[in-house]
């Protein structure tokens, strides 16, 4: 007889609530709720054609933990709702961006996607909080009237000055993408009139005020953010971490011990709870300003 192999198969809690339920058998009763997992935690299931049930419009997956076996839902049937969301499972990894936005030799530093020092100390004055999860949800370059590339293909959709200020430009790609190029103090005109966007299509101009481009990647209907690096071919990511240290400013936040690196960051939901070690000081405080007392913020001007 030929057993079913076990796939191991990492998921980030993406759920939109304070925690996903963790149930005993896959039912949304509460009776059968064991405890809330927090948002963010990235959780490791063994995939088995046993181990995953469809029951009551939900696509539940059987999870062990802290010695529990129980389970926990995936996905709504009709992919209405998202609660566990793969890295493995973005389409296009490696291959989205074909080149930079902006020459590397032109690029002066970079801010990196995730759990920044500065997101953590600094993320409630800077609306990081309320927008993405208490993390920085994009990956700035470093530059002053440098001309942006789009370095994808896909459509134009809009041009906008309601965030990232000055102005912002969006592309859609085929994938379930959206790039926002954001901090643009000139549009080309252009792309209104060809709508169609190829990875030498000049985008705009960086502002010379706010000295960085950010470049932002949402998924799935603009719900979910992710990491950049993670949609660019190895040699051109692998160029940019070789390049700019996460130091200073620009570190990660050093107060527990996960997402310590560029590549190991989270995907984040859009207006979703705090999530990392923010969340869990949130609950217990439920005082944003709490953070700029700790050891690691005091150095910062937020």
């Amino acid at each position: 007889m030929i057993e079913n192999p076990t796939i191991e198969k990492f998921f980030y809690n993406v759920t939109k609530d304070i925690g996903l339920p963790f149930y005993q058998q896959p039912e949304a009763k509460a009776t059968h709720l064991l405890y809330n997992i927090r948002p963010g935690r990235l959780l490791s299931v063994a995939i088995t054609p046993t181990t995953i049930v469809e029951r009551g419009g939900w696509r539940w997956l059987q999870y062990h933990e802290k010695r529990r076996n129980g389970w926990v839902q995936e996905r709504a049937l009709d992919n209405s709702e998202i609660r566990l969301l793969s890295q493995d499972d973005l389409p296009v990894q490696n291959q989205l961006f074909e080149s930079l936005p902006l020459p590397i030799d032109d690029i002066h530093n970079v801010y990196y996607y995730g759990n920044t020092r500065f997101a953590f100390c600094c993320g409630d004055e800077h609306s990081y909080d309320e927008y993405s999860q208490g993390l920085h949800g994009g990956l700035d370059f470093g530059n002053r009237n440098g001309i942006v590339l789009a370095g994808v293909h896909g459509e134009f959709v809009e041009s906008s000055t309601a965030s990232f200020d000055p102005m912002h430009v969006k592309v859609k790609t085929d994938d379930g993408y959206c790039v926002l190029y954001g901090h643009l103090s000139e549009v080309n005109d252009e792309l209104e009139n060809n709508r169609v966007v190829n990875p030498d299509t000049v985008i705009g101009v960086v502002d010379a005020n706010r000295a960085h481009l950010h470049l932002e990647v949402r998924y799935l209907d603009e719900t979910f953010i992710v990491n950049p690096l993670l949609l660019m071919p190895p040699n051109m990511r692998d160029a940019i971490i070789n390049k700019f240290d996460h130091i200073g400013v620009r570190e990660f936040f050093s107060g527990w011990n996960e997402w310590q690196s560029p590549l190991d960051q989270p995907i984040i939901r859009r207006g979703g709870w705090v999530i990392g070690r923010k969340f869990n000081i949130r609950i217990g405080t439920n005082n944003a300003r709490f953070f700029r007392n700790q050891a690691n913020c005091l150095a910062l001007d937020c």
